[in-house]
């Protein structure tokens, strides 16, 4: 089972394809691999592990360092299980000696061990450095407990190089770049590519212990390595690239990235990170900072300095009252990277303990508070912070490495939507950025001082070759630019433990959906001319990242990419939430909500044309394309439905003529399906109903402006928290009489306003309910189900809130909204009536004419009397 996994994932290719032919592979994977299994596993692990391209910039593979940590990542990648270390069971897995030394000298393929058995080249290779001879041969016998030697490696640089084409030929793989194999043109691939070699390994180690040296600073680590005695300590292999690297560096070469001595040096320096040592902060969607851990979940300095959750770099940072320099990894969302230059230089914002900045300073700073840090500031004015040198990035301290970055990276690429651009940044001031490839005349480059910005006029996706020239040394450097449109197939993620589901109190026990068949007949309305492309971009990126996403940054990349005319983003969010995208959650611990994506589902309705499926959920391009062709092969018809303004979510809807077969293409593609809601007995007309919070404990509020229906009549509106913000806001409505009433959601405080008001909130206008932009909004359970009974999300417009509503569903809603409904009748220009007739006739009664007079009667009275009590 692991093969057969780790083959689908690892392996684009099919049995048929010519790239499956040209891995040499003519006898059945099935017969091989009953013969030994675990070989093939360890080279697919491995393969993943050194060969894998997870930032998708096709940075090539100069070094291979294969070592017991290298060999065990490798064998969790593959599902290994073994008893004893990753190193002996990787030995273990190969043949005999007889079967090896035909795919030495050639005589016999290795076929589908080829990656597992070049990479054993390395291993040995790496070995054999500890020899004083370095007898490469001799330290392969001794590992595999040969008797004799292999002396014949013939094939060798043909094996190589043909790995080296094979890996060219899928994007999902970094190149391999052979180096030049020396005196040694036989087994010389597998000595230089196994750079730095175990005993080099063990001495950079030994060297770095209790020195500081900046390991990410090329011209401090060249200047160590200087004063080290490279001659004594060293192989010749090593002290030739370190030469080579410096004599690159102190000639004004600065493209030096690539460079195997320096990508060797970061692999052996670059620790994996100790537990505790992730560290962020946090900005939820009301402008309040958070300290969190590694799990996201809130940490404060003193807890965790008392039980050593951080690591000894950070807690020395913190106890001395450094400043902790910040990298912003989303929106609202900053990571601590570290202590070194280029980590400093490349930060967005800070932590500054307030003690060690006095007077003018410390106003300099635009500062914030941070919950979790007392005493500590979060700042982003880093040019207050960072001494000239820094702020500049000096050229000839950096290295020339620009950096590809959008908002999600999936299948192998980078997400690139018309409002959702992709990013080159630079230490180095960039001079010239060439695109070539396909689709070229859809991107667009655009620089400017925060990085340069690459756009696209129209969701494609294409792979394409940047070449970015430095304006400094005029060297360029070219990198992979694979953009996509779409993700292929969506994984959608439970909730984990820290969230819990927000529901609102009005309407909560009402469900719009059934799983009994109810023939219920729905209207299917007019629909705006056309979607803002934002809307669109949201849902791709949704199907991208389908775990929690904190509502302010959701927040802050709706307003970034919809621009300054759109809708407000929290209107265009609450329109996500109508729509059943993305389902609300509270965050235990701080007071910041999150947001998940909602799996695929499907509800079906009728009308006087037969059933029809509408979906919910994310069904981003790729699901559609998918039901679309499905649907045409079937019979039936698939259309993407505009919603009831631009800044609506679409509707997928499908369409037939009977039911099973509707039914069964649903079920083909794992989507639940319910039935529309026939039974409305539970949507009530909305009172005012009892508080559903305690805010004794908040006593910090923040006063809201009201709707202006409700202004002027005593009526207020309060955000309240928590002293120490460790728990969900509450919203206060107070009556003027100084009645409080707490609610968990802005919502249904907002309704409660208004029906102690006794105002209004929404009125029709033709085939619209309409809603003020700040105003209230339907129960989320009531505005699906007009949703689904019409078939067209409800969404934001420049002057309001819209639901596209039929005349079945305006009754539902008048007897549901009451008095939060404006009577039709004024919109029609009536006469004056005076007050006191107003009075009179107002409510429901009955008249008896007699004597000349009529008498009026409540109903209720009036039975009261029949019955004869």
């Amino acid at each position: 089972m692991a093969v057969e996994k780790m083959r689908k994932v690892l392996f684009p290719i099919t049995y048929g394809s010519s790239v499956f032919q040209n891995f040499r592979l003519e006898t059945a994977w099935g017969a091989k691999l009953t013969a030994a299994p675990r070989t093939t596993d360890w080279g697919l692990g491995l393969l993943g592990e050194i060969f894998e391209d997870p930032d998708g910039d096709a940075r090539p593979v100069t070094v291979i360092l294969v070592n017991d940590d290298t060999l065990t990542r490798a064998a969790e990648k593959a599902h290994i299980s073994f008893d004893g270390s990753a190193r002996d069971a990787f030995l273990k897995s190969f043949p005999d000696r007889a079967v090896m030394a035909k795919w030495f000298s050639g005589s016999s393929d290795p076929g589908p061990y080829l990656v597992a058995f070049l990479m054993l080249c390395c291993f040995a290779a790496s070995e054999a450095a500890d020899l004083e001879a370095n007898d490469y041969r001799k330290r392969l016998a001794e590992l595999l407990h040969w008797e004799e030697r292999i002396h014949d490696c013939q094939a060798l640089p043909s094996l190589w190089r043909r790995l080296e084409r094979l890996l060219g030929r899928s994007e999902k793989w970094r190149s391999l770049q052979l180096p030049d194999p020396g005196f040694r043109s036989i087994i010389g691939h597998a000595i230089e590519l196994a750079f730095p070699s175990r005993p080099d390994i063990n001495k950079i180690r030994t060297l770095l212990e209790g020195r500081s040296v900046e390991k990410d600073k090329p011209e401090s680590v060249i200047s160590f390595l200087m004063t080290a005695s490279l001659s004594r300590n060293f192989t010749s292999s090593f002290i030739t690239a370190f030469n080579d690297f410096a004599g690159a560096w102190q000639a004004g070469r600065r493209a030096l990235a690539d460079d195997r001595f320096w990508v060797g040096w970061q692999s052996v320096t670059a620790t994996e990170p100790e537990v505790g040592t992730a560290l962020s902060v946090i900005s939820d969607e009301y402008g309040c900072f958070r300290l969190l851990d590694a799990d996201d979940r809130p940490v404060d300095f003193l807890g965790g300095l008392r039980k050593q959750k951080f690591s000894r770099e950070l807690a020395f940072l913190i106890e001395a009252g450094r400043p902790l320099y910040l990298s912003e990894t989303a929106w609202g969302h900053w990571a601590w990277k570290g202590d070194g230059s280029i980590a400093r230089r490349s930060a967005g914002a800070a932590l500054i303990f307030d003690r060690n900045f006095r007077g003018g300073r410390l106003e300099q700073f635009n500062r914030h508070k941070v919950l979790g840090a007392e005493g500590w500031s979060f700042t982003t004015a880093l040019s207050v912070l960072l001494t000239s040198d820094e702020q500049r990035g000096r050229f000839d301290e950096d290295l020339f490495n620009p950096s590809i970055s959008g908002i999600v990276r999936v299948d192998g690429g980078i997400l690139c939507r018309p409002t959702l651009p992709v990013t080159i940044r630079s230490d180095v001031k960039l001079k010239v950025i060439e695109i070539a490839g396909e689709n070229r005349e859809h991107i667009h480059v655009s620089l400017g001082t925060e990085g340069t910005s690459v756009s696209v006029d129209k969701a494609i996706t294409s792979n394409n070759v940047v070449s970015i020239k430095s304006e400094a040394s005029g060297e360029t450097v070219k990198r992979a630019l694979r953009l996509r449109a779409s993700a292929l197939a969506p994984k959608f993620l439970d909730a984990p433990s820290r969230l819990t589901p927000e529901m609102e109190k009005s309407l909560a026990d009402f469900s719009p959906t059934s799983s009994r068949h109810a023939h219920h007949f729905l209207t299917v309305m007019k629909t705006a001319e056309s979607i803002a492309p934002v809307v669109l971009d949201l849902i791709e990126l949704l199907a991208c990242r389908t775990g929690p996403i904190p509502i302010g940054e959701l927040y802050n990349i709706i307003q970034c990419a919809s621009g300054d005319i759109a809708p407000t983003p929290w209107d265009i969010l609450h329109a996500f939430f109508e729509a059943r995208i993305i389902r609300p959650f509270k965050t235990v611990g701080w007071g910041g909500r999150c947001a998940m994506a909602t799996e695929p589902s499907a509800v079906i309705g009728f009308d006087e044309d037969g059933p029809l499926a509408s979906f919910e959920g994310v069904v981003n391009e790729c699901l559609r394309a998918r039901l679309e062709g499905a649907a045409r092969q079937e019979g039936l018809v698939f259309t993407l439905r505009n919603g009831a303004t631009p800044w609506s979510p679409p509707t997928p809807t499908l369409r037939g003529e009977q039911l099973p077969p509707l039914e069964a293409l649903i079920a083909s593609f794992g989507i639940k399906a319910d039935f529309l809601a026939g039974d409305l007995s539970r949507v009530h007309t909305l009172c005012r109903a009892a508080p559903n919070q305690d805010g004794r404990n908040h006593p910090e509020r923040e006063r809201h402006p009201v709707p202006s229906e409700i202004h002027g009549k005593g009526f207020t509106l309060h955000l309240c928290r928590r002293e120490a913000n460790d728990g969900p806001r509450l919203w206060l409505s107070t009556d003027p009489d100084g009645t409080e009433r707490y609610f968990a959601n802005r919502n249904d405080a907002l309704l409660d306003l208004h029906l102690g008001a006794n105002v209004s909130a929404f009125h029709i206008i033709g085939d619209r309910l309409v809603a003020a932009p700040w105003g209230c909004r339907l129960p989320l359970s009531l505005a699906r189900w007009v949703k689904l009974a019409t078939a067209t999300c409800s969404g934001p417009d420049i002057d309001g809130y819209a639901y596209a509503v039929s005349f079945e569903v305006g009754q539902v809603l008048r007897h549901c909204l009451g008095r939060l409904l404006m009577p039709e009748t004024s919109h029609r220009p009536a006469k004056p009536q005076s007050p006191r007739r107003a009075k009179i006739w107002t409510g429901r009664t009955m008249a008896f004419a007699g004597g000349g007079t009529v008498h009026t009667v409540e109903p209720w009275r009036w039975a009261r009397q029949a019955r004869g009590n």
